[in-house]
C-alpha cells in the first residue's frame, strides 16, 4: 500500500520542523544538495521554491527524481518517505 501525506502534514505531526534541513547527495557528480523547509511545507534551494520534495529535486538536478525518496532530514538522517511511513503508522 503507497503511503500518502504532505511535508504541510509532517510538520503538523510533529516530525519535522520549520527551518529543518534536507540533504540529497548526487553521488556520479560528487554534488551534495541543501533544501530548507518552511512553515507552508515548501522547500528553499538555491534554485528556487519547491512545492512538493519531487519538484525541488528535479529543480537541482533537471530530471525527474522521487524526491520523498531521495531527499534526507538531515536531523534525523531518515529520508522524507521514512518519516512519512511513521507518519502513516501514528494515525
Amino acid at each position: 500500500m503507497a503511503v500518502s501525506g504532505t511535508l504541510k502534514q509532517l510538520l503538523d505531526a510533529g516530525l519535522i520542523a520549520e527551518d529543518d534541513e534536507i540533504r540529497y547527495t548526487e553521488v556520479r557528480r560528487g554534488t551534495v544538495h541543501m533544501g530548507r523547509i518552511d512553515a507552508d511545507g515548501l522547500i528553499h534551494t538555491d534554485k528556487g521554491v519547491g512545492t512538493s520534495p519531487s519538484t525541488a529535486l528535479r529543480q537541482l538536478v533537471n530530471y525527474s527524481m522521487n524526491g520523498w525518496k531521495y531527499w534526507t532530514h538531515v536531523a534525523t538522517g531518515k529520508t522524507l518517505a521514512e518519516l512519512r511511513a511513521e507518519m502513516g503508522s501514528q494515525q
